[in-house]
């Protein structure tokens, strides 16, 4: 018994570690792709003659809507109410 719970505390160490380099991996990535997002449109609004104001607003709004729309919890929000809009059929029982 004892070899299967240094076991299951190995393995558990090992994954938390592996997950916690990905969780932070992932981060990395999310922060570095909304960086070059935001310099882009600032970029982009900028020949479009925008004040500065102006400009770090649309792109705070444009990152965003991106975290909204793909957030889990909005997803299964928005398909929840989808099919609780639809009417279910109820049974009634007949007492003899």
């Amino acid at each position: 018994m004892c070899i299967f719970s240094t076991f299951n505390l190995i393995t558990t160490l090992y994954y938390g570690i592996a997950l916690r380099i990905k969780l932070s991996w992932y981060s990395r990535k999310k922060r570095k792709k909304k960086k070059m997002i935001k310099i882009f449109l600032v970029n982009k609004l900028e020949k479009e003659r925008y004040t500065r104001k102006n400009i770090e607003k649309i792109a705070e709004n444009y990152l965003k809507i991106g975290d909204i729309f793909f957030d889990q919890k909005n997803m299964r929000t928005a398909f929840r109410v989808n099919r609780l809009s639809i009417p279910k059929k109820t049974k009634s029982k007949n007492k003899n």
